[in-house]
């Protein structure tokens, strides 16, 4: 996948279903950014200890899944693993904007991703105090 910069810290917004299917707002604050990644990794870890509810924000690992929780515990959503890989891609939602301009579209749906790349479907607010020689 070549080799991505970290050039950002800030907030990472995106959205989530739950095990429901019901959509929920994420936000992780002072989250690394290189915006050339072709995906954006999520920390569980990072996740927790960067809420305001330590206890009530986890990951829980088994042998064939994972299970985040958040929202004091509350909300959940089971992520089954790659057997060959031992790890899976989460997917977010995409906002309705973006969907509705590629939906009426008659534009490549390549070019259409490539015009949001690399912030669909993620928000990112910078933090403009970063300094990216402390990661060197």
């Amino acid at each position: 996948m070549g080799k991505s910069k970290i050039t950002e810290k800030g907030t990472w917004k995106f959205k989530m279903e739950d095990k429901n299917r019901t959509t929920h707002d994420v936000l992780i604050v002072n989250t690394l950014y290189a915006p050339k990644a072709p995906f954006r990794l999520i920390s569980p870890q990072h996740w927790s200890q960067q809420s305001d509810d330590l206890n009530g924000t986890y990951c829980t690992i088994r042998h064939d899944k994972m299970i985040l929780k958040w929202n004091g515990a509350k909300l959940q959503r089971q992520i089954r693993l790659d057997e060959k890989y031992n790890c899976r891609f989460i997917y977010s939602l995409p906002t309705c904007n973006k969907y509705q301009k590629s939906a009426n579209s008659k534009v490549n749906i390549d070019e259409v991703a490539e015009e949001y790349h690399p912030v669909n479907p993620f928000d990112f607010d910078i933090d403009k105090d970063f300094d990216t020689e402390q990661m060197e």
